[in-house]
């Protein structure tokens, strides 16, 4: 009792609702660990760029390190060689006068083209064309000219000023540096600038040498680095990292993140695993219990499900679609971004949506588990629907009425879908045209041919199972013969529910007549019992009567009569019983080895003197090794039964034949006589209790003699038949050959 308790608590409303609730927490907590891994993975910012892949085991490996590391490279570079100094670029000495001129254009937002390309500007700020002017372009030439000539000048003042304000702020930012060392010299050795020895950079694990265009390179990360600066001057540039980094500046932070990242970033990846296998496990459990308050319970359907599947299953994957999209959006939005607001704002919208597509996932499957419990999941659809209703007009949901809707309603789309994928399949080939809804279409028409092919699978079983129910019905078994409507397409709806009734109604009129025949019989029986006891008495005062020497000869002859007549009442009740117990089944059967031809040899002998009373002559004619499988009682009765039915009603001086012999696997019995009285009737009544041959019913026969046999026969599984030539009367008794089968069965038992 206590296990079936909680398997029916595990199926219920408060565990699904639980389960439905860690589902939802589940989800959640998988979201905020993949926004951390993309935290940990550094995204795409410039900081973390190269921290995607977490194979590296040093932050020095990583290529955010290394670019980090060239752009200080860059700074010291510039800071000393190109600015030099404050008075250095007050001068002019550091202008770039090609770097200049390319951003004059674009503060004036001046595109290079036939102008550009065909004038030069000279050191004095004056414009000299080199080619061609069009005469078209002459206005727009002087505007250019006149620009350079005005503007340029005082724009060369703003360009020094932006070259001082980077200068002091670069030579700060690389004076704050306590991991990066360089060195600056020139070719032959002379000091330039630094903030190392060469000696205590070259001394480092990792740094790296260039030497105009040269560069030998001993960093973790590679990355071909190379300055114009350095190449197109006598230079030697010089550059390291700490061994160990030192807390102060930009390296040794990013090396204290990229560590904590690592660890951080298994224990990420274990907990959505581990996250995601419960999931699976609490939507196989919600699945399994769906619609349903105990195991194999009836199906409950809730408002969901009245939405066609199809339907359902087009609404919920093409919003799990869309979301998807809007959450590769986002997550690439976060990845180019890496800032706290971002990763806040954007999380909390992932959160919010993922869990709302984990409810219309939740409810889509668990809707489908309930159609598929309750075997209505093709039933439900929105193209069933139509068929049902189109069929109905048709021909009021008839077999007919639905054949040829599905029939015709399938052709018509099967022939305008492979029409537009053939003319798409042409303009392809031929026209180099193709149409983006081909693929929609060619997913269209295999979901018709494999809903088309499962329809005619189903009918099919449907059909079968209705023939198999008809057949079990012509063979008796109604009970095992009652169709299943659950398993019944609806094409085959109302012919299987019409088989039904009609195995109702045979089921119910056979149990009337096997009512009424098993109280005849009861009633035969009752009565045969009651009557048996005072009959037996009455036989035993006759009896004693008829010992008794009368002086009265009428009364002598009274008591002949009662002696006969309560004699022949004793045969007809004994033959009653027997009646009764054969054809209730009441009987026992009990097989052995039996010679036939012996068998007949004895009953004939006792009814020899009876046949010789009436000039009837016996011929018996049989096979020696005729061995029968049979019950050696139930035999001698047919037998008996057999001879007195001749005794009672064979013609006088005829003769009567006894034949017995072999034919297949049975051993037959015929016994042939003419009878005394026209046969004028269906010899098969005979076999029926209580007819008889002679309708005048002046012999003393009880109509029972070959309704016995025939029983006891069909009890021995035996075959009794009966035949009728003019006046020749024949009865077959074909009986199953003993074999060694048999007699070993019989050992065994």
């Amino acid at each position: 009792m206590d296990t079936k308790l909680k398997k029916y608590k595990a199926y219920s409303k408060g565990a699904k609702i639980t389960a439905v609730f860690f589902i939802f927490i589940l989800v959640t907590i998988i979201t905020l660990c993949s926004l951390g891994i993309v935290w940990v993975s550094g995204g795409t910012s410039d900081r973390f760029e190269g921290l995607i892949s977490m194979d590296f085991d040093k932050y020095t490996e990583t290529g955010a390190f290394r670019n980090k590391f060239d752009e200080v490279c860059d700074e010291a570079i510039l800071v000393n060689l190109v600015y030099k100094s404050e008075g250095n670029i007050r001068d002019g000495k550091a202008v770039d006068q090609n770097d200049l001129i390319e951003e004059f254009k674009d503060y004036y937002n001046i595109i290079d083209g036939v102008i550009t390309s065909n004038t030069t500007i000279s050191d004095d700020y004056t414009v000299t064309v080199t080619g061609e002017i069009p005469e078209d372009l002459i206005v727009n030439y002087n505007e250019y000219e006149n620009l350079v000539e005005t503007k340029l000048r005082d724009y060369r003042n703003i360009y020094i000023q932006n070259q001082l304000n980077d200068y002091i702020d670069k030579k700060v930012d690389l004076d704050k540096y306590v991991n990066y060392f360089y060195s600056i010299e020139t070719k032959d050795g002379s000091y330039v600038a630094g903030n190392a020895s060469v000696d205590y950079i070259t001394a480092l694990e990792q740094h790296m040498v260039l030497e105009g265009e040269f560069l030998s390179d001993k960093m973790d990360a590679y990355s071909g680095y190379k300055n114009e600066a350095i190449a197109s001057g006598n230079y030697v540039f010089y550059a390291g990292i700490a061994d160990t980094f030192k807390e102060g500046d930009i390296f040794y932070e990013n090396n204290q993140d990229f560590y904590l990242r690592k660890q951080i970033y298994p224990v990420m990846i274990s907990t959505m695993l581990f996250s995601g296998l419960i999931i699976i496990i609490l939507v196989i459990y919600l699945l399994r219990t769906a619609g349903q308050s105990e195991p194999g319970g009836e199906v409950t359907k809730i408002a969901v499900d009245r939405i066609y599947n199809d339907i359902h299953t087009l609404l919920a994957g093409g919003f799990l679609l869309i979301s998807a999209g809007i959450i590769l959006f986002v997550f690439a939005v976060i990845l180019g971004r890496q800032t706290e607001a971002w990763l806040l704002s954007a999380g909390a919208g992932l959160i919010i949506l993922i869990n709302i597509d984990t409810a219309v996932g939740l409810s889509y499957l668990c809707s489908l588990s309930r159609h598929f419990k309750s075997k209505t999941v093709l039933y439900n659809t929105f193209v069933a629907a139509v068929f049902r209703k189109i069929g109905a007009v048709l021909n009021g949901k008839s077999f007919s009425g639905w054949m040829a809707t599905l029939f015709i309603g399938y052709s018509v789309i099967i022939c305008l879908l492979s029409a537009i994928i053939c003319q798409d399949t042409f303009q392809s080939a031929y026209l180099g045209y193709h149409s983006s809804f081909t693929g929609i279409f060619i997913v269209i028409l295999l979901f018709l041919m494999i809903s088309a092919a499962i329809i005619v699978i189903r009918s099919a079983i449907s059909l079968s199972i209705i023939m198999k129910s008809a057949k079990k019905g012509a063979q008796g078994q109604f009970d095992e013969a009652n169709i299943n409507m659950k398993k019944i397409t609806p094409v085959f709806t109302d012919f299987a529910q019409d088989i039904n009734d009609m195995q109702k109604g045979l089921k119910v009129a056979v149990e009337e007549a096997v009512k009424g025949e098993r109280m005849k019989t009861d009633l035969i029986t009752n009565v045969s019992h009651d009557l048996k006891t005072p009959l037996t008495s009455i036989i035993t005062y006759a009896d004693l009567l008829d010992k008794e020497k009368l002086d009265n000869e009428r009364a002598e002859g009274y008591v002949d009569v009662l002696v006969e007549k309560s004699v022949r009442l004793k045969h007809l009740i004994e033959d009653l019983i027997e009646a009764s117990k054969v054809s209730s089944g009441n009987i026992s059967v009990e097989k052995t080895k039996i010679n036939y031809k012996q068998l007949a040899v004895q009953a004939c002998c006792e009814y020899e003197e009876k046949f010789e009373n009436m000039n009837l002559e016996l011929r018996l004619n049989g096979e020696d090794d005729v061995f029968i499988y049979a019950d050696g009682q139930h035999m001698w009765r047919i037998m008996d039964n057999l001879l007195s039915n001749v005794f009672k009603y064979a013609m006088n001086n005829t003769r009567v034949y006894v034949d017995i012999f072999k034919e297949g696997k049975d051993g037959v019995l015929i016994v042939k006589n003419t009878s005394k009285h026209e046969i004028d009737y269906n010899i098969k009544n005979l076999t029926e209790r209580f007819f008889r041959g002679d309708s005048s019913r002046s012999t003393e026969g009880s109509g029972l003699g070959l309704s016995i046999a025939n029983s006891l026969t069909e009890v021995q599984k035996g075959d009794f038949e009966i035949e009728a030539d003019g006046d020749l009367f024949k009865v077959i008794v074909k009986m199953p050959l003993w074999n060694e089968f048999e007699e070993s069965k019989e050992s065994t038992n």
